[in-house]
């Protein structure tokens, strides 16, 4: 594929292909709430070029041509439009006049808000269920330590990143408040790709299970 614009190989709107490319390493999809069938054709679209930049197929930066799509996809850009409306309202492209829709590129400021937003939330799940003390809490938490503590020993980000994913949704969910899962979860799309890098730093990787290992003994 070149860079600077989305090539022809997406494949056309299917619902088999679509179902058969989740992103890899992570709970965080967009619309994984709903079954595929239940999306509308832009919804899908969204999904599926979603997948793309999440899988980081699709480069920050990299421009997003509405008629390639449009071919691709075997539809008017009527629906390519409104698919861009979403992934934009999502946080993952912005479009700029004249140029268009581009994947979204955040710069250190952006990543430094984001980390901030995500810790003030993430610490309020926590204290929603530490309140209700579920049984189930300090067992998820010190089991997702050392499944954590493997991924780390064996130097795989990815699965170091799964698994931090997964506990954070799992957490963000049970707190019983949709507002704030659905906020976490705008922003755990938005820095993925991201996160996927940082977890590739061993001291970073360190920073996260000092941070759980915390959680953990505070309860």
């Amino acid at each position: 594929m070149q860079s600077g614009s989305i090539s022809g190989d997406i494949m056309p709107l299917d619902v088999d292909t679509a179902i058969a490319k989740p992103v890899a390493a992570t709970p965080f999809r967009l619309f994984s709430d709903r079954e595929f069938l239940t999306l509308s054709v832009p919804e899908q679209i969204a999904l599926q070029v979603a997948d793309r930049i999440l899988a980081e197929q699709l480069a920050p930066g990299e421009h997003i041509v509405e008629q390639e799509l449009a071919e691709s996809f075997k539809v008017s850009r009527g629906p390519i439009r409104e698919a861009i409306r979403i992934l934009e309202r999502e946080g993952l492209v912005t479009v700029q006049p004249r140029r268009g829709a581009l994947v979204r590129q955040l710069s250190p400021q952006d990543l430094r808000d984001l980390a901030e937003l995500q810790e003030g939330l993430l610490a309020l799940a926590l204290g929603r269920l530490q309140q209700a003390a579920p049984a189930w809490l300090a067992e998820t938490l010190r089991q997702a330590l050392l499944d954590l503590l493997q991924a780390h020993e064996g130097g795989d980000a990815d699965v170091f990143l799964s698994i931090a994913d997964s506990l954070i949704e799992r957490l963000s969910r049970q707190a019983g408040n949709r507002r704030l899962y659905h906020m976490l979860y705008s922003v755990a799309l938005q820095t993925l790709c991201y996160r996927r890098q940082t977890f590739g730093v061993i001291a970073e990787r360190q920073r996260c299970l000092q941070r759980w290992s915390q959680e953990l003994a505070a309860l």
